[in-house]
């Protein structure tokens, strides 16, 4: 509790109020129950949660996150991250996350930027970016691809838009199945391109496939894509 109101008190609030959202901080992150431990009693999560809990504390204008979920348990992590979200849109805190997990920026940004060797490469919604990449390193930083030869030319396309049909021109032949929580990861090969895509059913591995996807959901790069 103490590493906690540290900041707040520097900047001399009322300590009542400090004591009182600290708490709150402490309660949601699930660490209440240690607000007398020292910190090398703590594990490498539960410390990651009071240095978050220090910088809300202070109501902060700008707030720089750098890689906070980093050391936290999945079950945790999702629940901090709801928690942070909404209380940085309750105060309207501007807030820059620094992060390499893609999931943490789907989950708590409005807006994304990519950078590459020092140089801004995209800068746009999440959404946007990952259907309407700027180039193909944000194509890949954002999400999975596969490439594919079509008529002669390279192309690229997500995973999820890759669809299992019972008749079209394009006959993958299935290498690997791998079951990944709610649904099967699929690895095929078409037209000696490793592909992968995913289906919500188990699918024989001895079993040819044939697949299909909307013209529109197809990427193109330069010859250097592949190269990153």
């Amino acid at each position: 509790m103490e590493n906690v109101i540290l900041p707040a008190l520097i900047q001399s609030k009322k300590t009542l109020d400090i004591n009182s959202e600290a708490s709150r901080l402490l309660d949601i992150f699930e660490i209440k129950d240690k607000k007398n431990m020292k910190p090398n009693k703590l594990s490498g999560g539960e410390q990651q949660r009071v240095s978050i809990a220090r910088a809300l504390v202070r109501e902060p204008d700008l707030l720089l996150m750098d890689e906070p979920f980093s050391n936290l348990d999945f079950a945790i992590k999702s629940k901090i991250q709801n928690e942070i979200y909404k209380i940085l849109k309750k105060t309207n805190t501007t807030t820059i996350l620094v992060t390499h997990d893609i999931k943490d920026t789907f989950d708590i940004s409005d807006k994304l930027l990519v950078f590459k060797a020092g140089i801004v490469q995209q800068f746009d919604n999440p959404e946007e970016m990952y259907c309407n990449p700027a180039n193909c390193y944000c194509a890949k930083m954002l999400g999975e691809l596969n490439q594919i030869q079509i008529e002669n030319k390279e192309f690229y396309i997500r995973p999820e838009k890759i669809k299992i049909v019972k008749d079209s021109k394009y006959k993958v032949k299935v290498e690997k199945i791998s079951f990944v929580g709610k649904e099967y990861k699929i690895e095929a090969t078409l037209n000696n391109d490793l592909i992968h895509f995913f289906s919500s059913n188990n699918i024989s591995s001895s079993n040819d496939l044939f697949i299909d996807f909307n013209k529109n959901d197809l990427l193109e790069f330069d010859k250097r894509c592949s190269n990153y």
